[in-house]
């Protein structure tokens, strides 16, 4: 019996948020002392940069092609077509019947969905969000039945939350399902920013749901409060966005940063505007921080916001009641310091490393003694 961990750009784990669920497979594989082999499109060099602190000698390596559909630049594009042909491809004869792979996640190609489909291997594959959540994602919304057929050719699907597990059940998806929740790599602040009242974290875009601030932002114009944006901006969605909310004094765009945990520490509360999220790398920074979080009632939302308790799940995307929530919360010392306290005991009691490794080192018991 061999061991496999499938992670496609695995090198990049600690940065991308799929990817840092990955992270934390890998820590738990070597938390068990298992041999194992990586299967990635990333670099030797790469992944060994990553995973110096914990990476094991007798790790071995499984180079795949580069996936060079994803390159716009040609040259780019030559050197990885030249370099594939040393590396390896999928190819479902080079695995035995007994052998486990763990999927972090799929890739969305014929190629990868051939391999899933002729792999007679014991396969294990993650799924990170509700199906609402890929249909909100122009990346993925056209390619749910492809999702389906390729995780209904896994042994075992493993979701997020309840939510996920039953909801994909109506487009078909007939797998085992196991529910394992997120972890987080906790980071300690390294300093303090004493004039940050709300934070809002993610990509600017729709899908993040950006616009629904955009189209009520004179609402914004006379708040007691300020709002700090961190997270990547690009393309015309988020220049007509920064240009909007320049003109406004209490919102702030403070870009990518390197250090999330100091503004997430230093947060008196964070707002979620999402339109779907799977289970928020973001949130549960939140929670273990000990935030209140005042969220849109997103599809698995109240896996980690409950409402009352820890703070508020907004209905229709109301920004009216974002705002009155937040100054009920900053107003009520009481309130906000019984909220905080929640928080951190959902996070302990739920989704810290301790509860992951446990629950992913169940699952291996369960698929090695049954293979």
């Amino acid at each position: 019996m061999a061991f496999y961990f499938y992670s496609h750009d695995i090198g990049l784990a600690k940065k991308t948020g799929i990817t840092k669920v990955g992270f934390q497979l890998f820590k738990s594989i070597n938390l068990q002392k298992r041999r194992f082999t990586i299967l990635s499109h990333a670099t030797r060099k790469s992944i060994k940069t990553e995973y110096n602190e914990i990476i094991q000698p007798e790790i071995k390596f499984q180079l795949l092609k580069y996936r060079t559909y994803l390159v716009k630049n040609n040259f780019k594009k030559a050197i990885m077509v030249f370099l594939n042909l040393f590396r390896y491809s999928f190819d479902p004869s080079k695995f035995d019947k007994n052998d486990i792979i763990i999927f972090n996640h799929i890739e969305y190609t014929s190629e990868f969905l051939t391999f899933l489909m002729n792999s007679v291997s014991k396969k294990i594959i993650w799924l990170h969000g509700t199906p609402e959540a890929y249909l909100n994602d122009k990346k993925t919304s056209h390619q749910i039945d492809f999702i389906v057929d390729a995780y209904n050719c896994a042994d075992i699907v493993v979701h997020l939350n309840k939510t996920s597990l039953e909801s994909w059940k109506v487009y078909g998806m007939k797998t085992r399902g196991i529910i394992i929740n997120n972890t987080i790599e906790v980071k300690e602040p390294t300093k303090k920013n004493n004039s940050i009242d709300v934070l809002i974290i993610g990509t600017i875009n729709e899908r993040k749901g950006f616009n629904y601030l955009l189209e009520e932002i004179q609402l914004l114009k006379d708040i007691k409060f300020n709002i700090n944006i961190i997270g990547k901006s690009q393309g015309d969605f988020a220049d007509t966005f920064l240009q909007k909310i320049s003109k406004l004094q209490n919102i702030n765009y403070l870009g990518l940063v390197p250090d999330p945990e100091n503004y997430i520490s230093s947060a008196k509360l964070v707002w979620c505007l999402s339109t779907g999220e799977g289970q928020s790398l973001a949130m549960l920074e939140s929670l273990e921080k000990g935030k209140p979080i005042i969220s849109t009632n997103y599809p698995a939302a109240e896996d980690l916001v409950i409402n009352n308790k820890n703070g508020y799940l907004i209905e229709d995307h109301s920004i009216s009641d974002f705002i009155k929530y937040t100054e009920e919360l900053l107003s009520d010392n009481k309130k906000y310091k019984m909220f905080s306290n929640h928080s951190k005991n959902m996070f302990e009691s739920r989704f810290s490393n301790k509860i992951f490794n446990n629950n992913f080192n169940n699952l291996i018991k369960d698929v090695t003694t049954n293979s």
